[in-house]
């Protein structure tokens, strides 16, 4: 790569930004077929089991691709009826009602799949790279035009002609794919260190399964969670006081927990006073968060001292023996968490009392010792591997514009 922008390269103004001179400007709808997704027939439902047609949700959709876990199938009979609306290999894909703007490229095992009503289904012509669409399509540039061309007050909604009207600057197709080169290169060492993580818990899981699900078990052996170390139930400074917020202590909230063995980031953090006003809430590097109210049962590791809000319940171990004991004692009981926190109520609340009294086996300090140093390892393979991850997306949002503009130029 190349920065270009200090040298005689000739740069032209354009709808949304200077451009090199040898680059264009379309229209999407110009260099894309765009077609609407398909909902369900009246009075059908999804196929109790899996079939050969998936069915693609907004629900499903993620900033990096398509959440496969909890996939809906449809059975032959109904998808005869909406198979005019599938969605091929190598197509892009893009939400267009609720959360707008989450795009991707469907992979191969997931071509021929139906599309829901809610999304639309981009199909690149020859002189687009579908990769290099992909990267501007997520870019804030883009996103910006996206919410512009969003349409309703109450809930927001992308029409069709407001995707087709989004304005995408496009060098050569070779230079496209440059820079779809450049970025995918990191992405896929993203996508290759969270493979490793999830078999790297996989092992520990194993590890914890071996050491204690073999193990008498008898009620002699269940102790209350918190005798295990200290709970703390968050809790969110006032608000109206702006000088509690945006420092440089992580405050904790469900969206943060999604998918990460550790916390490495959240989208809001306290000051120093704002951790000072409310000092009984802050838990040390080590302790265990997990979501009570709403959605609940996700588990986390804190990397630093941090705060949480009121929705999390978390355990500062009384040794340090018992981090990763916790942490796949409190994942294993997923389910018992959410049926504890139902009591015939349409809302999810497992208040602080309730989760104290959980009763978990308590091993020998023995047998716990060892555990963590087979298990210590492993979850320091873990945080590594999802700092580089976080390190490596830091680099690929900052080289997106400036590639994506032409200031920086890929040789």
């Amino acid at each position: 790569m190349s920065n270009k922008s200090n040298t005689n390269e000739k740069f032209k103004e354009t709808e949304i930004c200077l451009i090199p001179d040898d680059w264009k400007v379309l229209k999407l709808g110009d260099i894309c077929e765009i077609r609407g997704g398909k909902r369900l027939p009246k009075g059908s439902d999804f196929s109790p089991d899996k079939t050969s047609h998936p069915y693609l949700r907004i629900v499903d959709f993620a900033l990096n691709g398509i959440k496969k876990e909890n996939l809906q199938y449809i059975d032959d009979e109904i998808f005869s009826k909406i198979k005019n609306y599938i969605i091929r290999s190598g197509d892009l894909y893009i939400s267009i009602v609720g959360s707008i703007g989450l795009i991707g490229i469907v992979e191969n095992d997931l071509d021929n799949a139906s599309l829901t009503e809610n999304a639309a289904r981009l199909i690149c012509s020859k002189n687009i790279n579908n990769k290099f669409l992909l990267y501007y399509l997520r870019s804030q540039d883009c996103q910006d035009q996206i919410n512009a061309n969003s349409v309703g007050a109450v809930q927001k909604k992308l029409p069709i002609y407001g995707i087709k009207n989004l304005n995408i600057p496009l060098p050569s197709l070779s230079e496209q794919q440059k820079i779809a080169e450049v970025l995918g290169a990191m992405d896929d060492k993203i996508e290759l260190n969270r493979k490793m993580n999830k078999s790297l818990e996989s092992l520990g899981q194993a590890i914890f399964n071996e050491s204690f699900c073999h193990s008498k078990q008898s009620k002699e052996f269940l102790r209350p969670l918190s005798e295990f170390g200290t709970i703390v139930c968050g809790k969110t400074p006032s608000k109206s006081n702006n000088s509690y917020f945006n420092g440089e202590i992580p405050f904790i909230k469900i969206p943060d927990m999604h998918g990460q063995t550790f916390i490495l980031k959240t989208e809001d953090s306290l000051t120093i006073v704002g951790k000072d006003s409310q000092s009984d809430k802050t838990i040390p590097t080590g302790s265990i968060c997990v979501s009570c109210i709403a959605t609940v049962g996700l588990v986390s590791i804190t990397t630093k001292d941090s705060q949480t809000n009121q929705q999390i319940n978390s355990i500062i171990p009384a040794k340090k023996e018992y981090e990763f004991y916790l942490y796949f004692i409190l994942s294993n009981l997923n389910q018992d968490l959410k049926n504890m926190a139902s009591g015939g109520s349409a809302t999810l609340n497992l208040n602080t009392g309730s989760f104290s009294k959980i009763e978990i086996y308590k091993p020998s300090e023995e047998l716990l010792t060892i555990f963590d140093t087979q298990a210590r390892p492993i979850f320091d393979q873990i945080l590594n591997n999802a700092k580089e991850i976080e390190t490596l997306s830091q680099i690929r949002d900052s080289l997106l514009p400036r590639l994506m503009s032409g200031k920086l130029r890929v040789e």
